[in-house]
């Protein structure tokens, strides 16, 4: 999998909430994204989703997943 960087450099990460949830979401992301969720639940101990060009994941982690991209790339 790979996570394609916005137009001014940083990552396409954002934290969106659903009612009373809060999720983090990453989008632009090509390849196996089933792969990047797999990795980003490993890391933070949460579930989620991968559907299309983008994974969630449960929680506010947007500092941790910047991390985790910033270090794989």
């Amino acid at each position: 999998y790979t996570v394609a960087k916005t137009r001014k450099g940083g990552w396409p990460v954002r934290m969106e909430k659903r009612g009373n949830k809060v999720i983090t979401v990453v989008s632009q992301v090509s390849g196996d994204g089933k792969a990047l969720l797999k990795d980003l639940q490993k890391l933070l101990g949460v579930g989620g989703k991968a559907g299309g060009d983008i994974v969630q994941v449960q929680g506010e982690h947007v500092a941790k997943v910047t991390a985790f991209l910033d270090e794989g790339k």
